[in-house]
């Protein structure tokens, strides 16, 4: 994993974001600030307040606190977004799945969450928005810009 921003391209983007409908946007599975490609095979439909600019955002602002201290050795590694689609003809996912491994000061220790890739209410939102803190700070990435 290396924070490094790769060049956005908002047509693809935007063309992505298009197949889910009004509301969607063409998400980044790996974010374009660890160097993630804005083309087809890192580009999915997602939900876009809560989804891609909300809980994907999430996923990005925790990890790179992980990534903060690199003389002492802290990295991540395994980082897989996945995404499950609900049927064979469809090409909008129903849910993401994250899994990585920090480590931080000589420990890892690796964690996975999942969440829709739609509207949810509110109660709901906060316990995924809970959950991915409690990963990201169980991990050693205390200082995660989301909490």
């Amino acid at each position: 994993m290396v924070e490094k921003t790769s060049p956005r391209d908002k047509t693809c983007e935007t063309t992505v974001g298009g197949w889910g409908g009004a509301g969607w946007q063409g998400g980044h599975l790996i974010a374009s600030t660890f160097w993630g490609a804005s083309m087809r095979y890192n580009l999915v439909p997602m939900q876009g307040t809560q989804v891609n600019q909300g809980l994907m955002k999430r996923v990005e602002n925790g990890t790179r606190p992980c990534l903060k201290n690199k003389k002492n050795g802290d990295k991540v590694t395994d980082y897989l977004i996945r995404v499950q689609y609900p049927d064979n003809t469809t090409v909008v996912p129903d849910r993401i799945y994250v899994s990585m491994s920090p480590t931080i000061s000589g420990t890892t220790r690796e964690f996975k969450f999942n969440f829709p890739n739609k509207v949810t209410d509110s109660k709901d939102l906060k316990t995924l928005q809970t959950r991915m803190r409690t990963a990201f700070v169980n991990a050693g990435c205390k200082d995660a810009q989301f909490i």
